[in-house]
């Protein structure tokens, strides 16, 4: 009987090279910071909205029980019930 070859190991691959540099947009921070403090200025009406979501989690059951697999965020950005991050800015 032959001996059993042992499998050489192979080097896991490491990343050569320093991190990439962070680009601060000052612009969009300022932007994103505005956009906030008009949202919390204007007054949200707190049944109303419990009510549209709970709506919303009513339509995704029946969706799910008529065989749907995709998630709750998935399904309600296809719904346009909500929307991606469109992107970040660091502040």
């Amino acid at each position: 009987m032959a001996p059993r070859r042992k499998r050489q190991r192979k080097k896991k691959k490491t990343q050569q090279g320093g991190a990439a540099p962070f680009f601060v947009d000052f612009k969009k921070g300022v932007n994103v910071t505005k956009d906030l403090i008009k949202a919390l200025k204007k007054p949200v009406n707190v049944p109303q909205a419990k009510a549209q979501v709970k709506s919303y989690k009513q339509q995704y059951q029946d969706c799910k029980r008529r065989g749907g697999s995709k998630s709750l965020g998935s399904w309600a950005i296809d719904k346009e019930y909500a929307a991606k991050n469109s992107g970040c800015c660091i502040m």
